[in-house]
C-alpha cells in the first residue's frame, strides 16, 4: 500500500527533527572539545608562570642590572623578616600564657559553679525529704483517732447532760409530795430510800466520768479533774453510809417523833441534794471545758502543721528555681571555657599578624616609591591581600 501525503508528510517531519539533533549534538561536543583544549593551554601557562623556575629567571632578571645592590637588599629583608618572626614568635608565647590564664581563671568559675549547683542540689534533697516527712505526720491516722475520742467524749458527755436534766427535774417534783401524820415513819424510810438510790445514781454518774476522763496529769494548784472526780465519789460515798444509819434508827420511833423529825430531814435532804447537784454541775462543767479545750487544742495543731506544710511547699519550690540552668549565653562549661580562650588567642595573633602585615606593606611602598593602593592591589592580583599568619601558624621557610 502506497502512503498517502499526510503520512508522508509526517515521516519527513520526524526524518527532519532527527537530523537538527544529531547537529545539535555535534555542535555541543565541537564547543566541549574547544573548551577543554582552551582550558588544557591555560593551565599548562599558569603552571609554567607560576613554576619556581618562571620565578628565578624573573629573579636574575631583576638581579642583573645590579647585582650587588639587590643582594644587600635582599640581606637586609631577611634580617628583617628575622627580627619579624621572633617578634611573632614571642607574641604566639605571651598569647598562649595568656590563653592558658584565661583557661584556668574560667576553670576556676566553672569549679565553683558546680560546687554551688551540688550544695542547692544537697538542699533541695534535703528540704524534699523533710517535705514528705512532714506530710506523712500531718496526713497520719493519729490525729484522726484522736480527734473521734475527742468527738466521742463530747456525745458522751452531752448525753450524760441530758439524763442528769431530767434526774434533776424528777427530784424536784418529788418535794412537793404531801405526807399525813400517820404515814411520817413510813414516808421517811421510803424517802431515806430514796435518797440512797439518788446517791447510788450519782456515783454511778461519777464512775461515768472517770471513765470519761481516763488518766489525767494534776495541774499547778494540784487540782486535776480526775483528783476532783475521785473527792467527789469519797464525799457521795459518805453521805451513803451515813444514811443508811439514819434508815436503821427508825424503826421505834413514833409518829409524833416522826413527824418533827421527817420536817428536820427534809430540809436537810434538800441542803445536801442542792450541794450534790451544784457539786456534780461543776464536775460536768470541768469535764466539758477539757473536752472543749482538747478539740481547740487539736485544731490548732492542725493549722500549725498545715501552716508548717505550706512552708517547706514554698521553699522546695523556690530551691528548685534557683537550681534550674542558667541561659544558654551565660552558660559555661570546660570545653566552651577552652575553646573561647583559643579563640581569643587566635584573634589576638590574627589581629597582630594584620598589623606586621600592613607596616611591611608601607615600607616596601616607601622603599619602591609607590602609594599603599598600589602595592595592595598587586598583593591582591597575586592572593597575597591577608596577612601570611592568620589563623593557624605555619613555619616560614626563608629564602
Amino acid at each position: 500500500m502506497m502512503p498517502n501525503i499526510r503520512t508522508k508528510n509526517i515521516y519527513e517531519a520526524i526524518m527532519h527533527r532527527q537530523r537538527m539533533a544529531e547537529a545539535k549534538k555535534q555542535c555541543d561536543q565541537v564547543e566541549n572539545k574547544k573548551f577543554f583544549q582552551d582550558s588544557d593551554v591555560r593551565a599548562r601557562q599558569e603552571k609554567r608562570w607560576t613554576s619556581e623556575s618562571s620565578f628565578n629567571n624573573s629573579m636574575m632578571a631583576y638581579l642583573l642590572p645590579d647585582k650587588e645592590a639587590v643582594l644587600n637588599n635582599l640581606e637586609a629583608r631577611k634580617s628583617k623578616l628575622r627580627s619579624l618572626l621572633q617578634k611573632e614568635a614571642d607574641f604566639y608565647e605571651i598569647s598562649d600564657s595568656e590563653a592558658s590564664d584565661a583557661v584556668e581563671s574560667k576553670t576556676v568559675v566553672y569549679d565553683s559553679h558546680k560546687s554551688n549547683e551540688h550544695q542547692r542540689d544537697i538542699a533541695l534533697q534535703r528540704k524534699t525529704d523533710e517535705l514528705r516527712q512532714f506530710e506523712r505526720e500531718v496526713f497520719n491516722e493519729e490525729l484522726e483517732e484522736i480527734e473521734k475520742e475527742i468527738l466521742k467524749q463530747q456525745r458522751l458527755l452531752q448525753g450524760l447532760e441530758t439524763e442528769r436534766r431530767k434526774t434533776d427535774e424528777a427530784r424536784l417534783q418529788r418535794r412537793f409530795e404531801k405526807v399525813t401524820l400517820r404515814q411520817h415513819s413510813t414516808a421517811l424510810i421510803r424517802r431515806s430510800r430514796q435518797v440512797q438510790t439518788e446517791i447510788t445514781a450519782d456515783l454511778a454518774y461519777i464512775d461515768s466520768l472517770l471513765a470519761l476522763v481516763g488518766e489525767e496529769q494534776e495541774n499547778e494548784r494540784g487540782e486535776g479533774l480526775r483528783s476532783r472526780l475521785i473527792t467527789v465519789k469519797e464525799m457521795l460515798k459518805e453521805e451513803l453510809r451515813h444514811e443508811e444509819r439514819r434508815e436503821n434508827d427508825m424503826d421505834g420511833m413514833l409518829a409524833s417523833e416522826a413527824a418533827e423529825l421527817a420536817k428536820k430531814r427534809e430540809q436537810e435532804w434538800r441542803c445536801l441534794e442542792d450541794a450534790r447537784i451544784r457539786l456534780l454541775t461543776d464536775v460536768l462543767s470541768m469535764c466539758r471545758d477539757r473536752v472543749d479545750a482538747r478539740l481547740k487544742a487539736l485544731k490548732q495543731i492542725k493549722l500549725e502543721r498545715v501552716g508548717r506544710l505550706e512552708a517547706l511547699k514554698r521553699g522546695v519550690t523556690t530551691t528548685e528555681l534557683q537550681r534550674k540552668p542558667s541561659p544558654p549565653k551565660e552558660h559555661i562549661n570546660g570545653e566552651s571555657c577552652i575553646n573561647l580562650a583559643e579563640t581569643d588567642g587566635a584573634d589576638r595573633r590574627s589581629s597582630h599578624a594584620e598589623a606586621v602585615f600592613e607596616e611591611t606593606l608601607r615600607k616596601e611602598a616607601e622603599k619602591l616609591n609607590v602609594s599603599m593602593d598600589e602595592i595592595k592591589k598587586v598583593a591582591a592580583e597575586m592572593g597575597y591581600d591577608k596577612a601570611p599568619f592568620t589563623g593557624n601558624r605555619h613555619k616560614t621557610q626563608l629564602w
